[in-house]
């Protein structure tokens, strides 16, 4: 079962708050990326969310299953708008695959560690 399309939008907009907070902004853009829900495209890719070039942080409805999900989704993108988006590139160009690309590991690595206090943080509110 999905999560609805309200309560990621509600949860979202916290968990978005809690990572600015607790991470700060990145050095390498000028202003905040911007928190957008979308269905995913009929491209097949399992991606749950991404930040794009466009400066957005993008979570895909259709593949977020719960908020726990939600949580380590946003807090996985947040990370990439903080890493340097020309190394984030270059790695790729190195033959990195998501598996193998450091700044994908340490993404889950951070939200894996920090989902739970942030969970909590926004449960409380």
């Amino acid at each position: 079962m999905k999560i609805k399309k309200e309560i990621c939008r509600h949860y979202g907009k916290k968990i978005f708050e809690w990572c600015i907070k607790k991470y700060g902004y990145s050095k390498h853009y000028k202003f905040i990326s911007e928190l957008v829900f979308r269905k995913k495209d009929a491209c097949g890719d399992k991606l749950k969310g991404e930040h794009t070039d466009c400066d957005e942080i993008v979570v895909y409805l259709d593949e977020v299953k719960n908020i726990s999900d939600l949580v380590k989704t946003i807090i996985h993108e947040y990370t990439h708008y903080i890493q340097s988006p020309v190394w984030f590139q270059r790695y790729y160009k190195l033959e990195k695959t998501f598996e193998n690309h450091p700044y994908e590991i340490q993404a889950e690595k951070i939200a894996e560690r920090d989902f739970k206090e942030c969970l909590d943080d926004i449960l409380k509110q």
